[in-house]
């Protein structure tokens, strides 16, 4: 599942329930409806039943400098809307890709059943108000429930922002529940409030793998506890798109994240990456399931700070590749690390278990070999310098193809550096900046 992508130079008219809190409207006795219209900022409109301008609030930036010395009070809607429209057209804010969106809600003490006719009242309003325009801008209408505009309004976040989810059918609890992991990433200091939609975008493209409702949002749930960046829970979810595009089931790319128990949190969320591209190499050379997790896991266990985890996988794929089975590779990999629980002599020490392993194979080989066709030391010899740089050139092919991977998974986003309130946070942005400059 995909969604439209529409240049966001949006107009959206917000019939709101709320009085006060999320635009700072007055309230007024005679309010029926509470019309936003949001041009990056917003400018708010109170209108009573029989739709006439009783409230006007401009919001700082563009609103106040095309509308402040403009007298909307007693106007009719249609009349306010169309000078609004028409000083949007001629600012250059309107044009044939903006999307005009009215989000319809009905004010404080006035039923939802009574403004029924509204949506179509404002279709037909607004469709008079653009046909004399020289463009004729997208026009969507959206009803919003009670529920849902208190999230937002919790979360400041307009409806242009989510109404992708909407369209789509998704629940309004499961968007609250994103809006709220979009606030906490937010209140982090990291992405501004409301202007944000990468947890928006991150659901969809999970949904889009094939994950369920809940799923997606489990994966979501997991990637704020780890971070509260909204560009590296974008990163994160990305990488878990390319887990079940490799083939690898649900619950074992929720299986992820349990990997970084009893890790430092900012050395996890830093390499959680890294293990992702590890598990899909594991997948791509036959090693999956239990057994994947399984090394990737006794990898952890054996270096802590995550810096040699790739080498170890990088390890067992070189003797699974050799033919031995998924476990006999993780066997001898652990039995290479209890000989040195330190890494510094792991190379030498799984050469040298490899070859005891396989010893006896090689000398019947050699001997069945001699008796057909005789021995030949000479190209026993030139055969071994091939065999040695093919090996070498194979180890460093796959250095190239993790490397790669790893790229794959970076994002950089001006957001992760603006972070003063999440210390963990700050020192990844400055290792991850340090690791790009070098």
């Amino acid at each position: 599942m995909s969604f439209k992508k529409v240049k966001l130079i949006v107009l959206v008219l917000l019939v709101s329930l709320l009085p006060t809190g999320y635009l700072l409207y007055a309230s007024t006795p005679d309010a029926f409806a509470h019309i936003t219209l949001e041009v990056n900022p917003a400018l708010v409109l109170t209108v009573d039943s029989e739709n006439r301008i009783i409230g006007l609030e401009l919001k700082e930036g563009e609103a106040q400098a095309l509308f402040s010395g403009i007298e909307f009070t007693g106007m009719d809607l249609k009349q306010a809307l169309e000078l609004i429209t028409g000083h949007l057209s001629n600012a250059g804010f309107l044009n044939d890709d903006s999307l005009v969106l009215l989000t319809v809600h009905p004010a404080k003490g006035v039923r939802e059943e009574s403004i029924s006719d509204l949506s179509g009242q404002l279709e037909q309003i607004y469709s008079s108000v653009v046909e004399p325009l020289a463009v004729k801008p997208p026009v969507q209408i959206v009803v919003l429930d009670s529920g849902l505009y208190a999230a937002a309004q919790k979360s400041g976040v307009m409806p242009s922002d989510f109404v992708v989810l909407v369209d789509h059918g998704v629940p309004s609890a499961t968007i609250a529940a994103l809006m709220e992991i979009n606030y906490s990433a937010g209140k982090s200091g990291q992405t501004p409030i409301g202007h944000d939609k990468k947890i928006f975008e991150a659901y969809m493209d999970l949904r889009a793998a094939g994950l369920t409702e809940t799923e997606a949002l489990e994966i979501l749930t997991e990637a704020s506890l780890l971070t509260q960046s909204a560009p590296k829970i974008y990163e994160i979810a990305s990488g878990v798109v390319d887990l079940l595009e490799a083939g690898i089931p649900y619950p074992d790319a929720l299986s992820v994240f349990a990997l970084g128990q009893g890790l430092e949190p900012k050395v996890f969320r830093k390499e959680i990456s890294t293990i992702i591209s590890d598990l899909i190499d594991l997948r791509e050379e036959g090693i999956y399931g239990e057994t994947a997790l399984a090394a990737l896991s006794m990898a952890i266990a054996a270096d802590k700070s995550l810096e040699e985890v790739s080498t170890i996988i990088s390890a067992i794929i070189d003797l699974k590749e050799s033919g031995m089975t998924g476990e006999e590779a993780i066997t001898i990999v652990r039995q290479s690390i209890l000989g040195d629980p330190t890494l510094k002599n792991l190379d030498d020490l799984l050469e040298e278990l490899d070859l005891d392993d396989d010893e006896d194979y090689d000398d019947d080989d050699e001997e069945e070999y001699d008796d057909e066709y005789g021995d030949d030391d000479d190209d026993d010899d030139d055969d071994d310098k091939r065999g040695s740089q093919g090996q070498g050139q194979g180890q460093g092919q796959r250095k190239q193809n993790i490397d790669r991977d790893d790229d794959k998974y970076d994002y950089d986003d001006d957001d992760d550096d603006t972070d003063d309130q999440n210390d963990d946070d700050d020192e990844q942005d400055k290792n991850d900046q340090d690791d790009d400059d070098n």
